[in-house]
């Protein structure tokens, strides 16, 4: 259980922010799939309290996202330089770093 600091309680899982505008847009950009993704690993952070995560098969069926195109999307975020991939691999399972200090520098 969680406030939300105006003393109201928060129940359920929620998505952790700030989450800067410009790397939503740039994500939305790649698809609604992209987006998916992107959230589901601003969930992870956020309930990690690290920028890196693992995100693993558990997280990737809730996402109703198939391995290949996890692995496409994946990369294809990594190419527009929302994130860095640490590990990725026939078999294992990716770590993911967010990329965001362009975003926060840019909202300031």
């Amino acid at each position: 259980m969680k406030t939300s600091g105006y003393g109201n309680v928060i129940y359920g899982h929620f998505v952790k922010g700030p989450i800067p505008l410009g790397w939503l847009e740039r994500c939305a950009g790649l698809g609604l799939s992209h987006l998916k993704i992107g959230l589901a690993i601003w969930y992870l952070v956020g309930m990690s309290g690290s920028h890196t995560v693992r995100l693993t098969t558990t997280a990737r069926r809730k996402l109703l996202v198939s391995p290949r195109w996890l692995s496409k999307s994946l990369k294809e975020m990594k190419e527009a330089g929302l994130i860095r991939i640490e590990r990725m691999g026939l078999g294992r399972v990716p770590e993911v770093t967010l990329t965001v200090d362009e975003y926060y520098r840019d909202a300031y």
